[in-house]
């Protein structure tokens, strides 16, 4: 179906913006068909893995009629992609 296809180029595309600084930014990528994932999750310091098994298993499950929501719970995935205080955005 060609809009689960565009969620997972979509999914590839953001994976690719986000900084691997510690990973978490693309660990804290989520899917949803209820609502927008919230940014409510603080950078733990540490390497975290990514693993967007989760994210295409939404997308997969969605059905024809569902809105696919992707969003990051990383509290400051905001700042990375649009910027803040006079520092450029990535998005």
């Amino acid at each position: 179906m060609l809009v689960k296809e565009a969620a997972q180029e979509l999914v590839s595309q953001l994976n690719q913006l986000a900084p691997v600084d510690t990973g978490f930014l693309r660990a804290a990528l989520m899917a949803s068909t209820d609502a927008m994932p919230t940014l409510s999750r603080a950078n733990p310091g540490v390497a975290v893995p990514a693993d967007l098994g989760d994210v295409i298993l939404v997308i997969n499950g969605a059905g024809l009629r569902d809105t696919i929501y992707l969003g990051y719970s990383a509290n400051y995935a905001a700042f990375v992609h649009f910027g803040a205080q006079g520092h450029h955005g990535l998005g």
